[in-house]
């Protein structure tokens, strides 16, 4: 038997995973911000509001889609897209379960470089997605 108590966050996120049919978990999570401030991101009414670190998956389907594709700016968003396209299952947690740092020096705090992997995303997917906003 598993103890998840210490990890209480990750314990949520493997639980869903061992007990259902669902193919990959993601939570909400909070945003804190350079100034200190921190929001809430509600990700269930839209999957793509995501960030990589905060998903869970089953290791098969990381092997089945060659893992994150590390020519890609945005891999999540590319083996998400790949995820939903091949009709798996998410599970979503509606619940804050860590907290995603943003900083301005980051590589998605270059509003070029987020031009240019929402393009990369468009090349290869052929559509228009929406993902998260990265202006901080």
């Amino acid at each position: 038997m598993m103890n998840f108590s210490r990890h209480w966050w990750s314990g949520k996120l493997i639980f869903s995973l061992l007990t259902t049919d669902i193919d990959f978990v993601y939570p909400d999570y909070y945003e804190q911000f350079p100034d200190g401030s921190r929001e809430t991101v509600r990700t269930g009414d839209d999957i793509m509001n995501t960030v990589k670190v905060g998903m869970m998956h089953r290791a098969d389907h990381l092997r089945r889609f060659n893992l994150y594709d590390p020519e890609m700016i945005f891999a999540e968003y590319d083996l998400l897209l790949q995820y939903l396209n091949a009709g798996l299952t998410g599970y979503y947690i509606p619940d804050p379960l860590f907290v995603y740092h943003r900083r301005r020096d980051s590589q998605t705090g270059d509003s070029a470089r987020v031009k240019a992997g929402k393009e990369e995303l468009k090349d290869k997917h052929g559509e228009d997605t929406e993902i998260r906003g990265y202006q901080i």
